[in-house]
């Protein structure tokens, strides 16, 4: 007899889409009671949270039930957005905020009832719904008018449509406000938080102009494990408390950043319940047959949550290039260079018309509504990021491998080339152009203007290296011939060093192409010494080191190289608007940069000594270093100038930090000592040793 599997259940996961009328919301008892009892005893309540907190959800599978069980006649949720019918808007007291309500409401009846949508289109939201209970009670003699509540659903949806038509809006509020002064009649306004200010603006003619509010959260830690056990259990399947809380929290990790610039993980308070619907039902359909528990190792054959997000934001990034006709690798790069910055935390974009950034509006709002970012406004603008920073390590993962599988490495290298600025050092010769030679011939139909650039620059290039290097040999031959009697009794222990030298040079390129898959940053340093021994070595060696540092920049996925240093580089610092950046170096100069051009604007030097540290005041004007011998020097970033020098420590200055109003700055050395300086009269606040 064949035994029921886990796998021929139904999932009790709902994924990234709402909970519907009839399913169990789980996790959320608490505000479910608050906001029931609020709404019970306040008639009108605005339910108002971050995007993605599961407002539709709690509408659906909490409050609409329980508000039937209390004798209410819930008329089914509101939205707004719904298109007016053909020529609608022509007729001048066509309202479609209103028409878009009524058409959610004509849900509740008969389809032989409904009124068509010309009719509807012609009604108040007062006549609508006394029509409603006349027919209500014509289907029904026992009808008992009993109290209706209207639920608006995603009310931000009246500010997001339309951004000029003001008076509808308005006509809108009005008409729902004539509505709720029956007081027979109760109401639940249903808005993300970063549209409230503008919502506001339209409450005056409802009555208590929404002032009884409840805001929904994310879920915190016990919640979501709630949302994790129970679904599994009422199905047949234990879910240990353990286990639940590894995955709990796995998904409220985020990145906090460190004062040098690092990110460093850290539990957050909440989990998105969006993501924790993804990963559960990953883990649910990859549970064995015979499972009658989730044990530590099914949350190990998981992979992880990152692998699980990664897949979903794989299929939705498919999903979504495909309904908007956006190409699919255009959306990687969005969110890998948009969305994440070179750090590793989220950026914002500001929404332009039609496109922002890049990327076209419509395939942004495809993934707003995929919850992998979130739209927030502020003045007046709407900023685009990330919905979670949970999200950037699957993202940037993903993104590696789609770019790895599907990109050639013409296109990988096109594309640093072109972000570096096009630096000619970075096109390919050698045997590599040939490879790429043969791949563009076959691809020519498909390769974008950067790759079709990159190819013709890397042409040019390759064909002046053939040229130089015949040219080379030519004259290196002549000389040869001329000088071998004088040279013929030292060439022994010449070609001795020089075999040596060479030999050097190709262990330190082949060792740095086979570590560069593993750590592109230590094949990056091993390739910059290939680069440096074989400067006056044969034209191929010089090439194949070059090639390997271009190989390791590829792996590091390099924004910007900066050079202008003679040594080695010890910090660098950005002015608070990002456009400027200020470096220290062992060669006794700090430079004020231009992050853009990555033109020195300011060289500052200190001769003799090694400028350790450095730091700029967040207005830019004045530049502080620190040295080896234990000087601190404040300078004038506009000139250069040295506007004070201070002998601080007894030894090397090791840090130096800025209040962020600039009014104290503060260094530490390595005599031990933690000085506070006034930054107006340079004279010292607070000494700690």
């Amino acid at each position: 007899m064949a035994t029921t599997t886990i796998i021929s259940r139904p999932n009790p996961y709902v994924g990234p889409r709402p909970y519907k009328q009839g399913e169990t919301i789980y996790g959320r008892e608490r505000e479910t009671s608050e906001l029931l009892d609020l709404l019970i005893a306040e008639r009108i309540v605005l339910l108002y949270s971050p995007s993605g907190a599961g407002k539709s959800s709690l509408l659906n599978a909490a409050i609409f039930p329980k508000m039937s069980e209390q004798g209410f006649e819930v008329l089914p949720p509101m939205r707004v957005n719904l298109e007016p019918p053909p020529d609608a808007e022509l007729d001048p007291a066509f309202n479609r905020y209103v028409y878009s309500c009524l058409l959610s409401m004509e849900e509740a009846m008969p389809e032989d009832k409904r009124f068509s949508m010309g009719d509807l289109a012609t009604l108040r939201f007062k006549d609508y719904i006394a029509r409603y209970q006349e027919r209500a009670l014509n289907l029904n003699p026992d009808y008992s008018y009993p109290s209706l509540l209207l639920m608006f659903d995603q009310g931000e949806e009246v500010i997001r449509v339309s951004m000029t038509d003001r008076d509808k809006k308005s006509e809108f509020f009005l008409q729902v406000g004539e509505v709720l002064r029956d007081r027979n009649i109760w109401a639940l306004f249903s808005i993300r938080e970063d549209y409230l200010a503008s919502f506001d603006s339209y409450v005056r003619p409802i009555p208590t102009r929404l002032a009884n509010r409840y805001r929904l959260n994310f879920l915190n830690a016990e919640a979501a494990m709630q949302a994790i056990q129970r679904p599994a259990i009422n199905a047949g399947v234990e879910f240990p408390d353990e286990c639940a809380r590894e995955l709990t929290d796995d998904l409220r990790k985020v990145l906090v950043q460190q004062p040098d610039g690092s990110t460093i993980e850290e539990l957050g308070p909440f989990v998105e319940p969006v993501q924790l619907q993804v990963v559960c039902r990953r883990l649910w359909s990859e549970l064995p047959d015979n499972a009658t528990a989730v044990t530590a190792e099914h949350i190990q054959a998981l992979g992880s949550v990152n692998r699980a997000l990664a897949d979903y934001y794989a299929l939705q990034v498919a999903s979504v290039a495909a309904m908007s006709k956006v190409p699919e690798r255009e959306i990687r790069e969005w969110f890998d260079r948009k969305l994440i910055t070179v750090s590793g935390i989220r950026g914002q974009v500001l929404m332009t018309p039609n496109q922002s950034e890049g990327l076209e509006n419509k395939a942004i709002w495809m993934l707003e509504r995929a919850y992998l970012m979130r739209a927030e406004k502020r003045g007046g603008a709407t900023w685009f990021e990330l919905a979670h920073d949970r999200l950037v390590r699957p993202i940037r993962e993903n993104n590696g491998e789609w770019f790895e599988h599907n990109l050639s490495a013409l296109q990988r290298q096109a594309d640093v080339w072109n972000m570096q600025g096009r630096p000619d050092g970075m096109l390919i010769i050698g045997q590599d152009f040939l490879e790429m030679q043969k791949w563009a011939e076959a691809n020519r139909a498909t390769m974008t203007q950067v790759e079709k650039d990159f190819y013709a620059e890397s042409q040019k290039a390759y064909d002046a290296d053939i040229r130089e290097r015949r040219n080379n040999t030519i004259i290196r031959w002549l000389f040869v011939a001329s000088l071998v009697a004088l040279v013929v009794a030292i060439v022994g222990v010449i070609f001795a060093l020089y075999q040596r030298r060479v030999a050097t040079v190709r262990e330190h390129v082949a060792a740095a192409n086979e570590v560069v898959s593993q750590d592109p940053q230590l094949a990056a340093l091993i390739a910059l010494k290939a680069i440096e021994e074989s400067k006056t070595m044969p034209e191929e060696l010089q090439y194949k080191s070059q090639e390997a540092l271009h190989h390791a920049l590829i792996g590091m996925r390099v924004e910007r190289v900066f050079s202008a240093h003679t040594d080695r580089a010890y910090q660098a610092f950005f002015t608070q608007d990002g456009k400027k950046f200020v470096s220290s170096s062992r060669d006794s100069t700090a430079i004020l940069w231009d992050y853009e051009t990555g033109a020195p604007l300011l060289t500052l030097s200190s001769p003799g000594e090694e400028i350790r540290v450095v730091n700029i005041f967040p207005d830019g004007k004045r530049v502080v270093t620190g040295d080896n011998s234990g000087v601190v020097t404040v300078w004038d970033a506009a000139t250069g100038a040295v506007l004070k020098e201070i002998s601080a420590h007894a030894d090397s200055v090791n840090y130096l930090d800025i209040a962020p109003d600039g009014s104290r700055f503060a260094s530490a050395g390595a005599d031990g000592k933690v000085i506070v300086w006034d930054a107006a009269t340079y004279a010292p606040v607070l000494t700690i040793n």
